[in-house]
């Protein structure tokens, strides 16, 4: 069901070109495990740097895909 969260632990194949998509406030946001993969030609956006923890603070590296 698309409205059901994947089951934690669950194991799910991703098919070629599709990209899942997961969120880190799971209990009140909607992500990859409501809704499934989303394609290749969905992906408009990428992250830069990580803020969180403050500990860990750091560029993402640029990956081409």
């Amino acid at each position: 069901e698309p409205d059901e969260y994947l089951e934690e632990g669950a194991e799910r194949i991703i098919p070629t070109d599709q990209y899942m998509c997961l969120g880190d406030n799971r209990s009140h946001s909607r992500d990859g495990r409501a809704f499934g993969p989303i394609g290749k030609e969905r992906v408009v956006g990428r992250a830069f740097f990580v803020y969180w923890p403050f500990s860990g603070v750091r560029l993402v590296p640029r990956v081409r895909f």
